[in-house]
């Protein structure tokens, strides 16, 4: 009976440790670049366009400097998760304009999660960001 306990606790042991270690290894992954149909579309100053069928926000007035590309119907729950290759973040305070290239309204809200003020963005249309802080987009309801 003793053999078989000290057995037992041993591959429970081994299975806590292959259970805990399964854990931290997945903790120790870096987290997603960007939420999913989120794309990287100018890291910097690359000045690059919105591609048509494209929603896109921009660390600079006039669409320029760091920015994504969202595919139509695409969703940003925190905008602090859209990040260049250097780590910067297009946070809040930082989309200063926008392109939307799609045949959809986007909401951009002053809230993450898609709340608070909301500002809409009208189909093929493009702009400055004047409303203030954008925390999540998503296509309005």
């Amino acid at each position: 009976m003793t053999g078989t306990r000290s057995h037992l606790a041993a591959l429970a042991a081994a299975a806590g440790l292959l259970v805990g270690g399964a854990g931290s290894a997945a903790a120790d992954d870096p987290p997603s670049p960007a939420p999913p149909g989120a794309h990287l579309l100018a890291d910097a100053y690359e000045n690059k366009a919105c591609p048509q069928g494209w929603m896109c926000v921009f660390d600079s007035t006039q669409a320029r400097g760091f920015g994504y590309a969202l595919l139509p119907g695409a969703q940003v729950r925190d905008t602090i998760n859209l990040k260049a290759s250097n780590h910067w973040t297009l946070k809040a305070e930082t989309i200063d304009s926008f392109v939307n290239n799609t045949a959809l309204r986007y909401c951009l809200f002053d809230k993450v999660q898609y709340q608070g003020a909301r500002v809409v963005v009208e189909p093929f249309t493009s702009g400055d960001n004047t409303g203030g802080l954008v925390q999540s987009i998503r296509v309005c309801s």
